[in-house]
């Protein structure tokens, strides 16, 4: 894992297509600005790992983390 440190404004480069942007910076959360010009479709996390249950009445969410 690589860390960077940027402050509000400030952008990331990744690769020639990715830039991340810091928007805002509050106490307990971080709003972030990504432009994508490679048109790739982007997913949540949390929605990679979710599985259908019950005949597809509910959804549960797996960890992806293994406790």
């Amino acid at each position: 894992m690589q860390v960077f440190l940027r402050g509000v404004d400030e952008s990331l480069l990744i690769g020639d297509d990715v830039t991340v942007t810091v928007l805002e910076v509050q106490r307990d959360a971080v709003r972030l600005g990504i432009t994508d010009l490679s048109n790739v479709p982007s997913y949540w996390e949390e929605t990679l790992y979710l599985e259908e249950v019950d005949e597809g009445s509910s959804l549960e969410l797996a960890s992806a983390v293994p406790w």
